[in-house]
């Protein structure tokens, strides 16, 4: 190697290794202008901001899913003594020491409680399901509407069972009590759903309708939806009912991709339990 290259050689090897750095006042400057820059000083509060929201619905979420804990326990508990009360009651009535409607008593008490159990099983998939992401367009999330499932011949049947209703307004209860008494399958009431509020039903003149007419009535009346699972129908308020997959009264109730998710991992018809319908959807049946 020639001298020159040796040179050309070392001055090459000095100036990679050269870093640009600001002299310390301009460094300085540059951490003043910035602190003080209007955008980056919205973007440091709208952080801290986020930062405090996130906290409080962590703490806000934590209160609510220790209280549902709470509720699954003590319904737990419940369901396991009324199948224990219900086992006696058995036998003492096969022995002929008590009649049958005090079986019937109980056992109407432990399908009611087997329907709030799966109801708040049903809370607690829909909390901690993952779901999809949601698409963008333009910068903004976008809302996927998947096609809900279609009334299965079987449920519309059941749907077209005859009602008997006083001609007068009724309270949500009462309209649950008669409902129940009919309807071929259960019927159970959302824990989110409030029932303290509620305004009378009305169903019009006449007093015999078909099942699903009644249920489509209360819907439209109290923007609820019914939507059906194995278990029976579920009655919840409306925008919850967006993200349960099965089928609805009202029918045109759309799913969102939100719905989708859970449909892919429980399958159509939710969670399984032993229910008096079998598998299939429903929708208003005409009398």
């Amino acid at each position: 190697m020639t001298w020159l290259s040796s040179l050309m050689l070392g001055s090459l090897v000095s100036l990679s290794c050269f870093t640009v750095v600001p002299p310390r006042g301009e460094q300085e400057e540059i951490e003043a202008m910035l602190r003080n820059d209007p955008q980056v000083r919205l973007a440091e509060a709208n952080l801290e901001k986020a930062r405090a929201e996130l906290v409080a619905a962590r703490y806000d979420a934590t209160l609510r899913i220790l209280d549902l804990q709470s509720k699954r326990r003590e319904l737990a508990q419940r369901l396991e003594l009324s199948r224990e009360q219900y086992g006696r009651m058995r036998q003492i009535v096969d022995a002929g020491q008590a009649s049958a409607t005090e079986l019937e008593k109980l056992r109407i008490d432990m399908v009611l409680l087997e329907g709030e159990l799966q109801s708040t099983e049903l809370r607690f998939q829909q909390l901690s399901r993952p779901l999809d992401p949601p698409t963008t367009q333009g910068g903004k999330a976008e809302v996927v509407r998947v096609v809900r499932p279609a009334i299965s011949e079987e449920m519309a049947n059941l749907l077209k069972e005859a009602v008997e209703f006083p001609n007068v307004p009724l309270a949500l209860t009462e309209w649950l009590t008669i409902m129940r008494g009919a309807a071929p399958f259960k019927i159970i009431v959302s824990e989110v759903l409030d029932t303290a509020n509620f305004a009378k039903v009305q169903l019009g003149g006449g007093t015999t309708y078909s099942v699903g007419e009644a249920m489509q009535a209360l819907a439209d009346q109290h923007r609820l939806a019914f939507v059906f699972r194995d278990y029976g129908w579920i009655l919840m308020p409306r925008d919850f009912a967006l993200e349960f997959s099965g089928a609805a009264i009202p029918q045109d109730i759309p799913c969102t991709n939100a719905a989708r998710s859970a449909a892919s991992q429980a399958g159509p018809g939710g969670p399984k339990s032993a229910g008096p319908t079998g598998p299939g959807g429903g929708g208003p049946g005409g009398r």
